[in-house]
């Protein structure tokens, strides 16, 4: 009976452990990091660095990914 529960409580320590690490591999293919908010240079913070959705005529979709909406300046 015990070696049984030994088992069990192995069995789930071990899925637990594949599990993050299937989860740590698909959030490092899936480049969740790059989506970290950029340092806006001449302000310097980033406090007023948006996503570029492609609605600012100024700054169209493909050109530059982020935009500071403080000094206007893309990147």
């Amino acid at each position: 009976m015990i070696a049984l529960v030994r088992v069990a409580v192995l069995a789930a320590i071990v899925g637990l452990v594949i599990f993050v690490l299937w989860k740590a591999l698909q959030l490092r293919q899936s480049g969740e990091g790059r989506r970290i908010i950029p340092f806006c240079s001449k302000c310097e913070s980033n406090r007023y660095v948006a996503a570029n959705a492609g609605t600012d005529p100024r700054y169209p979709e493909r050109r530059y990914a982020w935009y500071c909406q403080r000094c206007q300046e893309g990147f």
